[in-house]
C-alpha cells in the first residue's frame, strides 16, 4: 500500500481503474485492487462466529471500554480494530466470549486474581472479592475498572469509579433474573486520566450462584 504525500489529483477516493483509493487516520493511501474470495470453508465458517462473537461483545463496551481505553494504544489502528485483534483468536467460534478475552491489556501490574464472584438473582447484586497483592507497580489507589458481560443477553455493565486495588471487594448491581452461569466478570486495574491512562490486563472468571 502507497501513501499520497502531494499528489497532483489530490485525495482518491473509492476504485479508480485497478487501484482503491482512501484515507486512514487523515493519511491518503493508493492499493490494488483484487475481488475478495468466498470459499465458505468449515475453517472460514469458525472464523467468521468468532468474529461475530467478538464484534458483538465489543459493541456492549465501545463507548465505556474501547473508545475510552484501547483507543490510545495503537497509533495505526483503532481501538475497535485493536480489541477485535487481541480478543478474536481467542473467542469459541460456538459458545463465544470466553474467561481468556480481554476487556484490557497495558503494562500496569493487573489484579492477579478474584477469590469469588457471586451474583443474586433475586436482588440482581455481583459481588466481587478480588486480591489486593501488590508485587510490581500496583498502588493500592488503582482504580479497578469491573466488566460483567451476560453471554446469553449479549449486554455488559461496566463500573469504573468508587472501587481501588486496595479496597479488594465492589458490588456491582445488574438487575434481578439473570443466570450466573452465563456472567463473566472481567477486572483490571487502571490510573491516571483520560486519555492518557496507565492500564493492566484483565483477569475473569465466570460468576457462581449466591
Amino acid at each position: 500500500m502507497g501513501l499520497i504525500l502531494n499528489g497532483i489529483l489530490g485525495n482518491v477516493s473509492g476504485k479508480v481503474s485497478g487501484v482503491v483509493g482512501g484515507t486512514w487516520k487523515s493519511k491518503a493511501y493508493l492499493r490494488g485492487y483484487s475481488k475478495p474470495a468466498n470459499p465458505n470453508t468449515a475453517g472460514q465458517q469458525a472464523q467468521r462466529g468468532k468474529f461475530s462473537f467478538s464484534v458483538a461483545f465489543a459493541q456492549t463496551i465501545l463507548s465505556s471500554v474501547i473508545n475510552k481505553f484501547w483507543e490510545q494504544m495503537d497509533a495505526g489502528m483503532s481501538g475497535f480494530n485493536s480489541f477485535q485483534k487481541r480478543n478474536i483468536v481467542v473467542t469459541n467460534a460456538t459458545t463465544g466470549i470466553t474467561v481468556s478475552n480481554k476487556t484490557m491489556v497495558g503494562s500496569l501490574e493487573p489484579i492477579p486474581f478474584i477469590f469469588s464472584q457471586t451474583y443474586d438473582a433475586v436482588s440482581g447484586d455481583c459481588v466481587i472479592d478480588y486480591s489486593d497483592n501488590i508485587l510490581g507497580n500496583g498502588l493500592a489507589t488503582d482504580s479497578a475498572l469491573i466488566v460483567i458481560y451476560d453471554k446469553a443477553n449479549n449486554v455488559s455493565f461496566v463500573s469504573d469509579n468508587g472501587y481501588q486495588r486496595g479496597n479488594p471487594s465492589a458490588t456491582v448491581n445488574i438487575g434481578a433474573g439473570r443466570v450466573a452461569t452465563n456472567l463473566i466478570c472481567f477486572i483490571s486495574a487502571y490510573r491516571g486520566i483520560a486519555p492518557n491512562y496507565l492500564m493492566s490486563n484483565s483477569n475473569a472468571v465466570f460468576f457462581t450462584a449466591a
